[in-house]
């Protein structure tokens, strides 16, 4: 009778998926820049053969990877980054967990508040910044002649400013035990800017009408007010960046400001010449324009009668000095229709013929 050895027996598990993903990574959230030794790890994950790890771009594993915990050295330029790890088998990988790193905070996003039209004497004007991630503190450095009164430290301070004030620079940073982040600046400013530029003609005829100028918007400005030669009139647009105008016999100087409520800025100036006699030949007898209505709530009718003229041309401007229109050929002793579409608002019409020209100011009113 043959007689066997004992019979040993061992489990075997059958593995048919991927393991689950790891619950959590354990490790420091603020390693500084140039850490080393830096510990993470996550909980053992049922079925998982192994573990892969990736860190952020310039830091190292020196140990552990395949393990659940592993040892990392980060570069001296280390910002921010992500710590990530999947459980492996013969099914593959799991889907990764990510553990968000920073060392230093970054750069302040932008800082909030009123940054024009801060009057001198203000008191108690907030400005802020959006919370950053892993910054535990926050430097402000308020603008000459004003004075931080509460907040300083956080992500939102409040300013008082003295009677001297009229701008200056208002700067934070973000900090916590690893470093301070770069400044993040913006100008504070009582009034506004002075207009950079101003549009318009800067040659016209004596007596010449409807002739438009404009500038860009300013920031922080409630209105504006323009001064223009001597005997030359603001028909529309005074106490807005665009007016048109109506000029007398004498040149000079076209001026604009910028105003709100702590005062108002330095002028700007364009020099107008006069360059020729008057321009509106029409009122001879040999020709005569009229349009009508005018106001007009629908169209206008434009007529022009001429002894010797047979066609005019018609160019239409909007109050800016920008071309919407040009009609040739406008048949003389025949009404011609225009302006149908346009929106409420101040235009300017400029007939043309022969070698005459007037321009005549239109108000739509839809």
């Amino acid at each position: 009778m043959y007689v066997g050895s004992p019979v040993t027996c061992s489990p075997i598990t059958v593995v048919n998926a991927v393991p689950a993903k790891p619950s959590n990574i354990s490790g420091s959230v603020l390693p500084c820049a140039g850490a080393t030794g830096v510990l993470y790890s996550c909980p053992l994950v049922a079925h998982a053969l192994s573990y892969s790890w990736t860190v952020p771009t310039g830091a190292a594993i020196v140990s552990g990877q395949g393990s659940n915990t592993i040892t990392v050295n980060f570069p001296s330029v280390f910002t921010t980054g992500n710590i990530k790890v999947a459980a492996v088998n013969c099914m593959g990988a799991s889907a990764l967990k990510n553990l968000g790193v920073k060392g230093k905070p970054v750069t302040p996003a932008a800082i909030l508040g009123t940054t024009i039209g801060v009057c001198p004497g203000a008191n108690n004007v907030v400005f802020s910044v959006a919370p950053l991630a892993g910054a535990s503190t926050y430097n402000w450095i308020p603008p000459p002649n004003s004075s931080i009164s509460s907040g300083q430290g956080t992500s939102s301070i409040v300013l008082d400013f003295n009677a001297s004030f009229i701008s200056g620079t208002l700067s934070v940073s973000a900090g916590n035990s690893c470093g301070v982040s770069n400044l993040k600046s913006k100008v504070i400013k009582s009034i506004p800017a002075r207009p950079a530029s101003i549009s318009g003609s800067t040659a016209v005829c004596m007596n010449q009408s409807g002739v438009a100028y404009s500038i860009a918007w300013i920031d922080g400005a409630t209105s504006y007010q323009w001064l223009v030669p001597q005997g030359a009139t603001i028909v529309a647009g005074q106490s807005t960046n665009a007016i048109v105008v109506n000029f007398g016999a004498v040149a000079g100087k076209v001026k604009v400001r910028a105003i709100n409520a702590c005062g108002n800025s330095i002028y700007q100036t364009s020099t107008v010449s006069i360059v020729c006699k008057e321009v509106d030949m029409f009122k001879s007898h040999e020709v005569e324009v009229n349009i009508f209505p005018n106001p007009s709530a629908f169209q206008f009718n434009l007529t022009f009668y001429s002894d010797n003229e047979s066609s005019a041309m018609l160019i239409l401007y909007d109050i800016a000095g920008r071309e919407l229109e040009r009609r040739e050929g406008i048949t003389a002793n025949k009404a011609f229709v225009f302006g149908n579409n346009l929106k409420s608002g101040v235009y300017v019409a400029e007939i043309i013929t022969g070698t005459r020209k007037r321009s005549i100011r239109l108000m739509k009113e839809n």
